[in-house]
């Protein structure tokens, strides 16, 4: 058994894949890329859930941020994403995260 196996039972061995999905979807990307941090297992877990969307809602994300996440965390395939109320990002920003992300089917923008 490779220790990503080791790592990924020890996770479910109390957590299984579908809660754990639920847990992470109520997360924000930052919070998932955290998470991701901890361990390749997780990376591994929370990486196709951040691939799909980009959640900053009321975060203190800076514009520049917003574009490498889309550009090289997202690889330029979001589809949802939802920055409002997040007082650092502008409007340009976000038609740069759109231009990096051309699937993008749900915008989420309010106050910003």
């Amino acid at each position: 058994m490779h220790d990503g196996d080791t790592e990924e039972s020890a996770i479910f061995g109390k957590l299984d894949a579908d809660s754990f999905a639920h847990v992470i979807e109520q997360l924000s990307t930052l919070d998932v890329i955290r998470c991701a941090c901890l361990c390749h297992s997780l990376w591994r877990l929370c990486n196709g859930k951040v691939q799909q969307c980009l959640k900053l809602r009321g975060t203190q994300i800076t514009g520049p941020n917003l574009i490498w996440l889309a550009r090289t965390w997202m690889c330029g395939g979001a589809v949802y994403l939802d920055c409002s109320n997040c007082e650092q990002i502008t409007k340009a920003n976000i038609v740069q995260c759109v231009a990096v992300s051309p699937m993008v089917a749900e915008l989420v923008a309010l106050r910003v």
